[in-house]
C-alpha cells in the first residue's frame, strides 16, 4: 500500500491588464520504482535500502500575465523546486532547481491559440561531496506552442521544443554525456457524454537519471474518465514509455508499461476519498533491471 500525501495552496489576483499568481505544491513519494529509469537491482537501488525510499518535493513559484489586447497575452514565471530525501539514504538526489519561464501567445480565432514559448533552469545537488552523487547542470527548451478547439467537446494541445542540457563533472558519476535534441508534448482531450471524458497523450521528456546524467523518455498514454451518481468517478488509463538513458557502459534502453484503474468519492463540496491500482511492468535490455510491481494508493484530498 502506498499513502501519499500532498497540498497545493494557489492565490491569484487581477490588477487591470495584469494577473498575478503564487502558488506551492508540495508532496511525498514513497515509491522509487515511479521512476522508469529506476529497476531495484544492485546498480540503481541496493537491496533492502529500496524500502527507505522516502522523499519531500515542493514546488514554489510565481506567475505574471499580462493581456494588453483580448487576443494577445504574455506569460513570465519562476518556480523554486527543492527534492529531498526523509532517510538517511539516497542523499546524493537531494538537489534544488531554479526555473525561469516565458511566453507569448495570440488568438488567431475561436478555434486557434498559437504561441511561442521559453525556459531557462538551473540544478544544484546539495551533497556534491558523496561519491555517487550527480552533476549539476544547467537547460534551456525553446519552441512553439499551439491550442486547437475543432468543437465544445475537444481541445488539442501541442508544444515542440528544442533541448539542450549541459552538465558540469560536479558529483561523484562518471558520465560527460550532454543532451540536445527535441522533446515534446500532445494531447487530444474530448467529451463523450456529459459524464465522460477521456483523451490521449504523448511526451517526449528528459529528466536527470540516477547514476547516469540523463533519463529520455518518450511516452503515449490513454485515459478515460466517468462520473456517475452521488459523487462516484472512475477512471481507467494505460501507458507505455520508452527509456533511453546516458552513461556508457551503465546506459540502459528499457520499455514500461503501465494499466490503471481507480474510483473516488465525493466525501463534501471540498473533500474527497479515492482509491487506485496499478500495474507496472518494465522489459530492461540489462540484466537484473525487468520488474513487475502492483501498486495500490489510497488518496484523500481537500479543497480549503
Amino acid at each position: 500500500m502506498l499513502i501519499r500525501p500532498g497540498s497545493e495552496f494557489r492565490i491569484e489576483r487581477r490588477l487591470n491588464q495584469f494577473k498575478i499568481g503564487f502558488y506551492n505544491q508540495a508532496g511525498v513519494e514513497l515509491d522509487p520504482i515511479r521512476r522508469a529509469y529506476i529497476s531495484g537491482d544492485a546498480v540503481t537501488l541496493a537491496g533492502a535500502n529500496a524500502l527507505e525510499w522516502r522523499r519531500i518535493t515542493n514546488t514554489t513559484g510565481v506567475s505574471l500575465i499580462y493581456q494588453p489586447a483580448r487576443e494577445l497575452h504574455f506569460k513570465t514565471g519562476y518556480e523554486f523546486q527543492i527534492d529531498r530525501s526523509l532517510s538517511d539514504f539516497f542523499k546524493s538526489l537531494d538537489n534544488n532547481r531554479h526555473v525561469f519561464q516565458i511566453g507569448g501567445y495570440y488568438d488567431l480565432n475561436q478555434q486557434l491559440t498559437t504561441g511561442l514559448e521559453g525556459e531557462y533552469a538551473f540544478r544544484d545537488y546539495s551533497n556534491s561531496n558523496l561519491p555517487n552523487s550527480q552533476n549539476d547542470n544547467d537547460s534551456y527548451t525553446v519552441g512553439p506552442a499551439l491550442v486547437i478547439t475543432p468543437s465544445t467537446r475537444t481541445v488539442i494541445n501541442l508544444k515542440v521544443g528544442y533541448t539542450s542540457i549541459d552538465y558540469s563533472t560536479s558529483g561523484g558519476i562518471v558520465d560527460l554525456e550532454n543532451f540536445e535534441g527535441v522533446t515534446f508534448s500532445a494531447s487530444l482531450n474530448n467529451r463523450l457524454t456529459d459524464s465522460t471524458d477521456h483523451g490521449i497523450t504523448a511526451i517526449r521528456m528528459v529528466d536527470d537519471g540516477f547514476g547516469t546524467n540523463f533519463a529520455e523518455q518518450t511516452s503515449i498514454g490513454y485515459n478515460i474518465t466517468s462520473r456517475f451518481s452521488r459523487g462516484l468517478t472512475g477512471n481507467l488509463n494505460a501507458l507505455y514509455t520508452w527509456l533511453d538513458t546516458s552513461g556508457g557502459v551503465f546506459a540502459e534502453e528499457a520499455e514500461l508499461l503501465v494499466f490503471g484503474a481507480g474510483i473516488s468519492k465525493e466525501l463534501s463540496k471540498k473533500a474527497s476519498l479515492g482509491l487506485n491500482y496499478a500495474f507496472h511492468n518494465k522489459i530492461s535490455e540489462l540484466v537484473g533491471r525487468d520488474f513487475r510491481q502492483n501498486v495500490v494508493t489510497i488518496i484523500f484530498s481537500y479543497d480549503f
